[in-house]
């Protein structure tokens, strides 16, 4: 074989080890990762399969799911939603789980979390269907609406802690916004939304 003929034999070789090692890398090492991505659509509709754990302040929920009929079988809903968009965030089909507990805590809502293993394996053994986990979280009510009301229609945020444990108590920011416009099944609704809450 000539020169030419087996450097470029070798150089194809290359590029093929480069292709089986890249995704090898994507399939294999990323996999996780790229699976709880919280914008990646394929969860988000498997997301949608589920009960989605409720957030709960005082025993209250402030954010929970609701059956629907249409394709998305779940839709989350906030009652008091100004009062606890930013520490509850929203859960979009469009913009994925966005801000607050809804993204920092998406693995337990979702019940994918590790900490949930032995309850998805009692669920599927039992027949039950996956559902996510709930937080209660240790917001307290009063304190919460005397933070917002205090604030009242200026810009700003204001935070309560309690020194003893380090718990908040309160926090809210103005403006605020409505996280049910987000969660809505209406695409253009939540794009319009969304738009308006970023101008």
């Amino acid at each position: 074989m000539n020169t030419p003929i087996r450097r470029l034999a070798v150089v194809a070789m290359l590029m093929f080890a480069a292709l089986l090692l890249s995704t090898t890398w994507i399939q294999f090492v990323q996999a996780q990762d790229l699976r709880e991505t919280p914008g990646n659509r394929r969860t988000l509709i498997e997301g949608y399969s589920r009960d989605r754990g409720a957030i709960l302040v005082d025993g209250t929920a402030v954010a929970r799911s609701e059956r629907t009929d249409d394709e998305l079988e779940w839709i989350r809903r906030y009652d008091q939603a100004t009062r606890y968009a930013h520490v509850t965030g929203y859960y979009s089909f469009t913009y994925g789980a966005g801000l607050g507990l809804e993204r920092a805590r998406n693995a337990v809502l979702a019940g994918t979390d590790d900490s949930l293993f032995y309850q998805r394996v009692t669920d599927l053994l039992t027949g039950e269907p996956p559902a996510g986990a709930s937080l209660e979280i240790t917001i307290d009510p009063d304190v919460q609406a005397a933070a917002q009301q205090a604030l009242g229609d200026r810009r700003g945020a204001a935070v309560a802690v309690d020194p003893r444990t380090g718990a908040i108590l309160a926090m809210v920011s103005s403006p605020s916004f409505d996280p049910n416009t987000l969660s809505s099944h209406q695409l253009a609704a939540v794009d319009e939304a969304f738009v308006a809450l970023t101008e």
